[in-house]
């Protein structure tokens, strides 16, 4: 409940078979595999959190959610701007 990321067993065949299948980033808790059976040609990141985890694949927190939010006066230009369009008229050409 802590959001702790805990150990996995094998993690240097895990690691091989990710490797073999062509991952190129494995995300694991810290201290999980020696840095010696590591698969070269892999980018290991460590962590010890979910949120930790969430980061490393998704990016910051902070900009993935500054990503999708639109300040109040940009949804009212773009809804007007859209009601500008849609009650524009309609010219049929022959």
């Amino acid at each position: 409940l802590g959001g702790e990321v805990r150990r996995v067993t094998q993690a240097g065949k895990r690691a091989q078979e990710a490797a073999r299948l062509g991952y190129s980033r494995i995300v694991l808790p810290g201290h999980t595999l020696p840095k010696e059976e590591r698969p070269k040609g892999v980018e290991f990141v460590e962590v010890r959190t979910l949120g930790e985890a969430m980061d490393v694949l998704l990016g910051p927190r902070r900009s993935r959610r500054a990503g999708t939010t639109l300040a109040a006066s940009d949804v009212s230009d773009e809804s007007e701007e859209s009601r500008r369009h849609a009650t524009a008229p309609q010219t049929k050409e022959a």
